[in-house]
């Protein structure tokens, strides 16, 4: 599945990239850290509005270990809903 996003021929728009970050948290492997954290450095700044998206990018980052670059996320974000909340506070946990 992953090497399918590799050959995409298109750019992910906020829905897809939030899809692929989902699959990219649960693969959890080299490959997919690799495909999740380039994404993740292309995201356009106009996409950071999308609560669901941001979601599942701290998901990824806390999946990956990244707990520090989660953290840095999480603060920028605007309005953190009760989702991000709960993925930046199990995955805090889960680091301890």
């Amino acid at each position: 599945m992953l090497d399918s996003i590799n050959e995409m021929k298109i750019e992910p728009d906020q829905y897809l990239l939030g899809m692929i970050f989902r699959a990219c948290a649960q693969v959890n492997n080299d490959k997919a850290k690799d495909i999740g954290m380039k994404l993740f450095d292309k995201i356009p700044n106009s996409f950071l509005a999308n609560p669901a998206l941001l979601t599942s990018t701290l998901n990824m980052l806390i999946s990956f270990g990244n707990i520090n670059r989660a953290e840095k996320l999480f603060h920028s974000m605007k309005t953190p809903n009760v989702f991000s909340y709960g993925v930046l506070l199990k995955g805090k946990y889960q680091s301890n």
